[in-house]
């Protein structure tokens, strides 16, 4: 083998190493943005369902459905309410109508609530802050005993539709081929 024929081989196996590294480096690179871009998808749901607690008549009817719903989860007789301090007036006046709605909607007697007024929930976050720490909205439904809970906050709501749907939100994000990596 001659010196001009090994220099060859040399420079074409170093041109293929640069181009798959250089795809390599290209395919690390838009995993890290499909892995990046989902979760700007829940800042934004997290935005704007902090704007549904800013409507009054809405989140009424929203709390109401949420405590029904977390009361029928729960399937406990008792059950401990736990609230955001700001929410408190407006659970308070929902109980009864929670109730009846339970009732109607599933053909039993309701369970007895109590409000835990001791042990809140976070206060809302600040506006326009997607990532600060505090509760959106919602309640958390324990047995009388603490040990069973049901967490019915808009902000676990968001987490645990977030985590059913990822390979849906990736597919409509980056395409059919984006949901099998």
């Amino acid at each position: 083998m001659t010196c001009a024929s090994r220099s060859w081989r040399r420079a074409r196996w170093r041109s293929r190493c640069g181009r798959a590294a250089l795809r390599c480096h290209v395919a690390v690179q838009v995993l890290q943005q499909k892995r990046r871009a989902p979760p700007s998808v829940v800042q934004e749901a997290k935005l704007k369902v902090r704007e549904v607690a800013k409507n009054p008549a809405a989140y009424k009817k929203l709390v109401q459905d949420l405590l029904v719903q977390a009361l029928r989860k729960l399937g406990e007789p008792t059950a401990v309410v736990r609230v955001r301090q700001v929410d408190l007036a407006l659970v308070k006046e929902l109980v009864e109508p929670a109730r009846k709605a339970y009732a109607a909607a599933f053909g039993e007697e309701a369970p007895t609530i109590t409000i835990d007024s001791r042990d809140f929930l976070p206060p809302p976050p600040k506006a326009g802050d997607a990532d600060a720490a505090g509760c959106s909205g919602g309640v958390v439904v324990t047995s009388a005993d603490g040990r069973i809970v049901c967490s019915n906050t808009l902000d676990d709501r968001i987490a645990i539709t977030y985590q059913a749907n990822l390979p849906t939100i990736r597919a409509q994000l980056f395409g059919a081929t984006a949901a099998v990596h």
